[in-house]
């Protein structure tokens, strides 16, 4: 990853709510998730059902294995952006589906990795597929909730280079593979190149677009409607 692809990355990377520097005169977003628990939000009115959200390494020993097989790979944009270690679809209403290790394909919330993780957003572009088959790609990920988490395939694919994606046996980031090419007919691991699909290698891939992304703050009178709710559950 060289000079400006760098500058890029970072500047469409969304710091945890921990860590932002938030201003006070920050724009105010209007699109909030059902039972949001705070006034900082992303600018969700930006996110499109079926986009692909990059969430980075929390210090679990999950992350760190995933994050340390990345940075051990050839292509050295990847390797950049090997912090980068969990996929997941974004679903609509502040709600993801992911394949997460030790769980079945479920939902979960973004509040969930916002808080401590950063994140990245990047979707196929509707000028290449048409919006239809974009907008089914969540659909098509809400058809997998259920399916086991494969640790198998997880390592597997840490120690087989160019192994492909097998759609009944999936883990975080091929699940993503399975589900565009279910409701695009794109494969993103159709390259050598691309195999297996980390999440790093979505972080770079050519045939997605970045979406930015930033803090946002609730309308006072959103507030108030919000404090009445519970957090976002699943």
């Amino acid at each position: 990853m060289q000079g400006g692809w760098a500058e890029t990355l970072l500047s469409a990377v969304l710091p945890p709510l921990a860590d932002a520097n938030l201003a006070e005169d920050a724009a105010v977003e209007t699109a909030i998730p059902s039972g949001w628990p705070g006034r900082w939000v992303p600018n969700f009115s930006e996110w499109h059902r079926g986009d692909i959200l990059l969430v980075a390494a929390g210090g679990s020993k999950t992350g760190l294995l995933v994050q340390a097989a990345q940075g051990t790979l050839r292509n050295a944009s990847v390797r950049q952006a090997a912090h980068f270690t969990h996929a997941a679809v974004y679903a609509g209403n502040g709600l993801l589906i992911e394949a997460t290790p030790g769980r079945p394909i479920g939902r979960q919330t973004v509040w969930h990795y916002c808080r401590q993780r950063a994140m990245m957003l990047r979707r196929l572009p509707a000028t290449a597929i048409a919006q239809a088959q974009i907008d089914a790609i969540a659909d098509a990920a809400s058809a997998h909730i259920g399916q086991p988490y494969s640790r198998t395939e997880a390592v597997l694919s840490r120690l087989v280079p160019g192994r492909e994606t097998d759609p009944n046996r999936i883990f975080c980031s091929s699940f993503i593979d399975v589900v565009v090419a279910e409701a695009t007919g794109l494969r993103l691991s159709a390259l050598l190149e691309h195999r297996p699909l980390y999440p790093a290698t979505l972080v770079t891939h050519p045939d997605l677009m970045t979406v930015p992304l930033e803090w946002r703050v609730m309308a006072s009178g959103q507030q108030a409607l919000q404090r009445q709710d519970t957090a976002p559950t699943v």
